[in-house]
């Protein structure tokens, strides 16, 4: 299986020189909340190897796969970040947390992993982790519930 800096340098390999500038970009400015930016001074000029190794230095490998999920989308490429998103759910990085027994979670929370119609929901015991696709384009009627803590 590939390893996480892999799959982020072969994502970043399938997009243009100015989706590569966007994404640069948006790493220095355009990130979540609470997410480092990388200074630009950092980023310019500087390929897909030298950007990957950036984010892995500044946020962790499985940050770094956080943030480049989050660019992808923030600069319309959404198929890519759905395809990266698989490839990195399957990665030994991204499971490395090991799931909680059924019914038992961290701070007695519960843990449990559902499938059928609809996304597939995973919550571990790290704290409250939740892997589920995006889900996006949709209409829901009924409740909607997220508590984060």
């Amino acid at each position: 299986m590939a390893g996480i800096r892999d799959l982020l340098r072969t994502a970043l390999d399938d997009i243009s020189e100015d989706d590569l500038l966007r994404f640069r970009l948006s790493l220095s400015n355009d990130l979540p909340e609470g997410v480092k930016p990388i200074g630009k001074g950092r980023l310019e000029k500087k390929g897909v190897i030298e950007i990957v190794e950036r984010m892995v230095e500044v946020h962790g490998e499985e940050g770094a796969g956080r943030v480049t999920l989050h660019v992808l989308r923030k600069i319309d490429q959404h198929d890519l970040a759905q395809r990266l998103e698989k490839d990195l759910g399957g990665n030994d990085i991204a499971q490395a947390v090991p799931p909680c027994p059924e019914g038992q979670g961290q701070n007695g929370a519960s843990s449990r992993t559902t499938s059928g119609p609809g996304p597939l929901v995973s919550i571990q015991c790290d704290g409250g982790k939740v892997q589920a696709p995006t889900i996006s384009q949709s209409t829901f009627s009924g409740d909607v519930h997220f508590n984060f803590k």
